[in-house]
C-alpha cells in the first residue's frame, strides 16, 4: 500500500483520515513500530501504557498472554466507543496484526535502510571487492563458503592461499578477476607462522623456493605441512606430494642436527670436559648436516586429494563439488534436472511438460530447525536451502 500511495498520489485518499493524519510521511501506512502506539492511542483511545503492550505482544514480547488479550479487546471495545465502524475497526486490526510481528522502530529502520542502500551501491559498482570484504570480516548471514562461491558467481576465478601475494586477509584483484584467500581462513595454522611470513616477504621479497620459506619462516614442519597442503607453495611448481617429501628431508636433517649438537654438548658438560657451550660465536658443535637429495618417482597432483585438502583446511573445496563426480550428476540423482538449470524448467519454460516433481542436487547452505508452539513438543521443523552451483 505504502509503495502504491507513494507513486500513485490518487490512491492517498484510500486512507483513513485520521491514520493519515498521524502518519503523513507513510500516507497513512504504519511502518514503524511506534506507529502500532500511535493507531492504538489517538485511533483507538488506548492509554500509553495498553498501547504498549499492544505493541509487545504483536512482535511476540508480550509478558503474559491475558495481558495481551484484554489490550486487543480494549482496542475494539474502545475503537467502536469512538464512533468507528466495526469494519473499519476489523480492517485497521487487521494491518496492525499483518505487519507489527516484522515491524522495527524507526531509528533502526532508517539505519538499516542506510546501510542497506550502501551495501547494494558497493555491491553492484564494486562487487568482488564487497564480497572479498565481506569475507576478511567474517560477516553476513552465511558461512564463507557461500560468499566465495558469490564471487566465483559473479565471475572471479578464487585461489587459495599463497605465501607470496595475501597475509591473514583474502585480497581481491578486479582487474585480474581474481579473489585470494587469506591464511586467516586456514584452520590449525598458526598467527606466528603467518606473521613470521609477511615479515620475512617484506624484508626479503618474495619467496622462490621451498627451501627459501624455510630458511626465512622457519615454520615446525606440522605448520610446513599444512602451508604445502593447503596450496600456498604452488609458486614452485611441484606437486604436494613432491613439496611434502622434500618438505620432511629439510626439516628432519635439521632436526637431527639439532639432537646431534644437544645430546654432544650435553654428554661434555656431564664429563666438565667442555663448557655447556662451545664454539666458535655459534653455540653449536656441529653444522646442521645437509638434507640428502633423493630422485623421487613421478608423483601426480590429484584433484580429489587437492578438495579434500581444502575441505579439510578451509572448510570447503574451492572447486564445484559437482566436478568431483566420476559420473554425471544427473545419473547419480535420478534427476532429470540440476539446480542450475532450474531457471529453465520453472514457469513458462516448462508448459507442456509431462514431469512435475524434481530433485534437485545442490549444496546446502543453510539447515534451520525451527519449532512452532504446536510442534515443540512432538517433532520439529527442518528448512534447507539450496545453493545453486
Amino acid at each position: 500500500a505504502y509503495i502504491e500511495r507513494h507513486r500513485d498520489p490518487a490512491r492517498r485518499a484510500d486512507a483513513h483520515p485520521v491514520l493519515l493524519q498521524l502518519m503523513p510521511e507513510t500516507y497513512g501506512v504504519m511502518v514503524y513500530q511506534e506507529d502500532v502506539i500511535k493507531v492504538a492511542h489517538r485511533f483507538a483511545g488506548l492509554d500509553l501504557g495498553e498501547a504498549d503492550v499492544l505493541r509487545r505482544g504483536m512482535s511476540g514480547k508480550f509478558r503474559s498472554r491475558a495481558e495481551f488479550d484484554r489490550a486487543r479487546d480494549a482496542f475494539h471495545t474502545k475503537a467502536v466507543a469512538k464512533g468507528h465502524t466495526p469494519d473499519l475497526v476489523r480492517e485497521v486490526w487487521r494491518q496492525m496484526e499483518s505487519f507489527a510481528g516484522y515491524a522495527f522502530a524507526k531509528g533502526h529502520s532508517a539505519s538499516y535502510a542506510v546501510e542497506s542502500y550502501q551495501s547494494l551501491f558497493l555491491k553492484v559498482h564494486f562487487p568482488l571487492e564487497y564480497m572479498c570484504a565481506c569475507i576478511n570480516n567474517f560477516g553476513g548471514f552465511y558461512r564463507t563458503e557461500f560468499y566465495v562461491h558469490e564471487a566465483r558467481m559473479l565471475g572471479a576465478r578464487i585461489e587459495a592461499p599463497c605465501v607470496n601475494t595475501v597475509g591473514a586477509l583474502a585480497v581481491a584483484d578486479p582487474h585480474a578477476r581474481t579473489l585470494t584467500l587469506g591464511f586467516n581462513l586456514v584452520k590449525d595454522l598458526n598467527d606466528a607462522t603467518v606473521a613470521s611470513m609477511e615479515r620475512a616477504r617484506a624484508e626479503g621479497g618474495p619467496f622462490t623456493s621451498l627451501v627459501d620459506v624455510v630458511e626465512r619462516v622457519a615454520p615446525s614442519l606440522e605448520q610446513l605441512t599444512i602451508l604445502i597442503r593447503v596450496g600456498a607453495l604452488r609458486f614452485t611448481g611441484a606437486t604436494k606430494h613432491v613439496l611434502l617429501w622434500e618438505a620432511h628431508f629439510l626439516l628432519a636433517a635439521e632436526a637431527q642436527g639439532k639432537a646431534n649438537n644437544a645430546h654432544v654438548t650435553d654428554l661434555l658438560a656431564r664429563k666438565r670436559a667442555l663448557p655447556a657451550r662451545t664454539g666458535a660465536g655459534t653455540g653449536e658443535l656441529f653444522a646442521p648436516p645437509k638434507p640428502r637429495t633423493y630422485v623421487l618417482p613421478p608423483l601426480d597432483a590429484a584433484p580429489l586429494t587437492d578438495a579434500f585438502d581444502e575441505w579439510e583446511l578451509l572448510g570447503f573445496p574451492l572447486c564445484s563439488p559437482f566436478l568431483l563426480l566420476t559420473e554425471d550428476a544427473k545419473a547419480v540423482v535420478r534427476s532429470g534436472v540440476l539446480a542450475r538449470d532450474l531457471p529453465c524448467n520453472v514457469g513458462d519454460h516448462a508448459r507442456g511438460r509431462d514431469h512435475l516433481w524434481r530433485v534437485l542436487p545442490g549444496v546446502v547452505r543453510r539447515l534451520l530447525v525451527a519449532a512452532t508452539q504446536q510442534q515443540a513438543r512432538d517433532r520439529k521443523q527442518t528448512k534447507q536451502s539450496l545453493c545453486r552451483w
